[in-house]
């Protein structure tokens, strides 16, 4: 997945988990922004003084933490 986020804009993503034995489609948020941020929602906020053109966001399930997918975002 990709998108295209300006400083200072926000963006909400959705991660969807799947597979046999699930019983719990939570996911823990992360970003490798240098001054933005994600919520426990998973809306990202980049940052006015964002130093990086290229942002991984990262969804992770909290039941089985090997399972992850990732977005990049273009900061323009």
């Amino acid at each position: 997945a990709t998108a295209t986020v300006a400083k200072g804009a926000s963006k909400a993503f959705t991660a969807t988990v799947t597979g046999e034995g699930i019983v719990s489609g939570d996911v823990e948020w992360s970003q490798d922004g240098t001054k933005s941020s994600i919520t426990d929602d998973g809306v990202l906020t980049v940052g006015s003084a964002e130093t990086k053109s290229s942002i991984t966001v990262t969804a992770k399930s909290k039941q089985d933490t090997t399972k992850t997918s990732t977005a990049t975002v273009t900061v323009p």
